[in-house]
């Protein structure tokens, strides 16, 4: 063994050039072994008696010492001070960890001592695991736009507990739904959330005006390239970017959405609706208070963001785009939705309404979208889902992961 790995005075077995004999064909005799020629030591399942193995729960996280893993060569009666770091360590975006004790087995199962401190003397005395116990705390991030509050900022939450927020209306208003990381089985037309602490969370409490509101036509009038433009008060008539109390009118151009847009009705016929967050596939969001129709000649595409390579389905719905809308999504006959995955990542158009309705006629155009690839000259763009050289990526085919179509909640 080398000098240093805590297992040159151990014994073992090995083999060493003229160490073995034999005469007049007798079986060959080994000598005992010196400490100087063991590749391997023999475990029996138990641990060796000179090792402690440092682990964490439910992670190794943060720096402790000694680092987590095996320490060899340990001398019965040795003792030393085992720590973790004090306050909290950062796991992930929205994910930290805080030591709260530790526990101390014989082997894996046989517990001999525990503590709630980050902190103790250990004396060796034969093969032992130490486990640092973690718990770890998730970010929630609760807001309200205009016309309303909620009664908590949010903040940080043990894991396992749950906390509850409620969105208030003011005067002249009233809650329309919760957009952002709403938990599974709840509605976000309810101004009451029960929020788990299982991941981290934004919610945003959008509420819509008891008045009438505007009614906004899209003109698309603005000089220049900027005629396109959803965010451009010289777009609309009466001029003004419409807010979640007006009605959108769309009855030609092709008005783009690269940033977040509300109203609190959208109708589109003979129009193209366009929402992409620009060439870096930026987060955006669409929020409609009442009803969204695309009628005869209208086509709304939705081009989803580009997540940093999600792998998980929390990952995935955090990057996508989402388009809500409190009361009904319309498609008519000669109406078109066409919702885009991301080409590189999967990351899809996420849909949320009160009510879904697809007429005769109406189409939700979901062929060839996706990502997936064929063989051909290049390297694979950075990014994508694949560590293949030699592929460029074509729209998918809908097979599975590797080609979506329309890769999301149901699967």
């Amino acid at each position: 063994p080398y000098v240093g790995s805590g297992w040159t005075t151990t014994k073992g077995f090995g083999y060493k050039i003229g160490g073995a004999s034999s005469v007049n064909g007798a079986d060959y005799t080994y000598p005992e072994d010196d400490g100087f020629m063991s590749l391997f030591r023999y475990d029996d399942g138990t641990g060796f008696d000179d090792t402690l193995l440092i682990n964490g729960s439910p992670g190794r996280y943060g720096v402790v010492a000694p680092p987590y893993g095996e320490t060899n060569g340990l001398a019965t009666g040795a003792s030393f001070l085992c720590r973790a770091p004090t306050g909290t360590v950062a796991i992930a975006a929205g994910i930290r960890a805080s030591c709260v004790g530790y526990q101390l087995f014989t082997n894996e199962t046989i517990l001999v001592a525990s503590g709630a401190t980050n902190a103790f003397t250990y004396a060796h005395a034969r093969y032992a695991q130490l486990v640092w116990q973690w718990e770890k705390a998730f970010e929630m991030a609760f807001h309200a736009e205009t016309g309303g509050a909620v009664d908590s900022p949010g903040g940080w939450y043990t894991e396992g507990s749950n906390t509850t927020v409620t969105a208030t209306p003011d005067e002249g208003y009233a809650f329309v739904f919760w957009e952002g990381d709403v938990p599974p089985g709840a509605s976000i037309y309810d101004n009451i959330l029960e929020v788990p602490a299982d991941r981290p969370r934004t919610l945003t409490a959008c509420f819509g005006s008891t008045g009438a509101g505007a009614d906004k036509y899209w003109m698309g009038t603005a000089a220049g390239g900027d005629g396109i433009r959803w965010d451009l008060n010289a777009n609309w008539s009466p001029a003004g970017v419409p807010t979640i109390t007006d009605r959108v009118f769309i009855t030609n151009g092709a008005p783009l959405v690269s940033s977040a847009a509300s109203a609190r009705a959208i109708t589109v016929t003979n129009g193209t609706l366009t929402v992409q967050g620009g060439a870096g596939r930026n987060h955006v969001s669409v929020s409609v208070a009442d009803d969204l129709w695309l009628l005869a000649g209208a086509t709304m595409t939705v081009t989803a963001g580009r997540g940093s390579n999600p792998t998980n389905h929390a990952a995935i719905y955090a990057a996508a785009n989402p388009v809500t809308v409190g009361g009904t999504m319309r498609i008519a006959a000669g109406g078109v939705f066409k919702p885009i995955a991301d080409v590189l990542t999967g990351v899809p158009v996420f849909v949320t309404a009160g009510d879904f309705v697809l007429e005769e006629g109406g189409k939700v155009a979901a062929d060839g979208q996706g990502y997936g690839w064929e063989l051909a000259v290049g390297t694979l763009p950075p990014g994508a889902i694949r560590d293949n050289d030699g592929y460029t990526f074509t729209p998918g085919r809908g097979v599975g992961y590797e080609r979506g179509a329309a890769y999301g909640a149901n699967n």
